[in-house]
């Protein structure tokens, strides 16, 4: 899912307040738990229902995050009365990338025929640790037409390394006839 840019304002804003506090890493945790509770469809319909009073979305939110610091919370809250809370797994995913940059660490995803070992998964993130020189942190998918090989993304780079993607090489190199 692509980061809206007012996603992105908020989670930059509540990392830099995480920053402050040295808690960047609790922080996640929390918004991840949040997020996973509205991504429940019996909290989803709930919190998008317009026969719903913002007032009483705005209750239940702040007592599921009565545990939660309370920026988090100031956060739940004005996202459920300005209705963008469902924003908040954008945001996580943007805070979590920021987290990531602040420590030096990439994601790479590597997408392959079948799915790979533990051991397999870890060779490959620390080879793309050495080329890169930062820590990689891999997401591994599975898709039957790489056929062979596999295809790494990190960042705005495309490593395609698959064998549909030779052999469609190879196909429009003998239809051109070289």
């Amino acid at each position: 899912m692509a980061n809206s840019p007012k996603a992105k304002r908020y989670a930059q804003a509540l990392f830099a307040l995480a920053k402050e506090t040295g808690a960047t890493q609790d922080w996640l945790g929390e918004i991840e738990k949040v997020r996973s509770v509205l991504e429940e469809d019996a909290a989803r319909l709930y919190f998008l229902s317009p026969r719903v009073r913002t007032q009483e979305k705005l209750d239940l939110a702040l007592t599921v995050t009565q545990e939660m610091h309370p920026i988090l919370r100031n956060l739940v809250g004005l996202l459920v009365s300005r209705h963008g809370l469902m924003l908040l797994g954008q945001i996580t995913d943007a805070y979590r990338s920021l987290l990531d940059e602040a420590m030096g660490r990439v994601k790479a995803s590597i997408t392959t025929a079948t799915l790979l070992s533990s051991s397999q998964s870890e060779r490959l993130s620390q080879s793309l640790g050495l080329a890169l020189d930062r820590e990689v942190v891999i997401d591994t998918q599975e898709d039957e037409g790489v056929i062979g090989g596999m295809v790494v993304r990190v960042d705005d780079r495309i490593i395609d390394g698959s064998v549909s993607t030779r052999l469609s090489a190879l196909k429009k190199s003998l239809s051109r006839g070289v």
